[in-house]
């Protein structure tokens, strides 16, 4: 991926879930140039969202958290299928296509993941997921 110096400063700063307002008064620019260069990056990985970009980052460095961050093991069986699908970065919408259920009831899932699993945010999820202790793996270069 190439990216420029600043688009890699923001990329840096972006799948440590940080929002773009902070991302703004860290490296010391506007709100808008980091909107601007989010643009790109999001361009240049064909993503949607941070959380995709985080997802991509963390999938593409082979990490893998088979047992989910701490709390998954609370998930009910539906639950679970919505988080699978959310730790990949897809909207609530490519969800809801991909379990064959409306965007209502992936919305009531992801209410209670975030409730059992003490987070804020559909990102947040996705970085713990990938960040949380012992249990990340590297996968073997096969």
């Amino acid at each position: 991926m190439n990216l420029t110096q600043r688009e890699q400063q923001v990329y840096d700063l972006m799948i440590t879930g940080v929002s773009q307002r902070t991302i703004a008064k860290i490296i010391g620019f506007s709100v808008r140039s980091v909107k601007q260069h989010c643009a790109h990056i999001f361009k240049k990985l064909d993503a949607h969202s941070t959380r995709e970009v985080v997802a991509k980052h963390y999938i593409g460095l082979g990490y893998t958290n088979e047992n989910g961050m701490p709390g998954a093991e609370l998930l009910s069986k539906a639950e679970r299928r919505v988080y699978d699908q959310l730790i990949t970065g897809v909207s609530r919408k490519q969800i809801a296509a991909k379990i064959f259920r409306t965007e209502g009831v992936v919305c009531f899932h992801l209410a209670n993941i975030s409730r059992k699993l003490g987070t804020n945010s559909m990102l947040e999820i996705v970085i713990k997921h990938y960040t949380s202790g012992q249990s990340i793996e590297m996968k073997e270069a096969a």
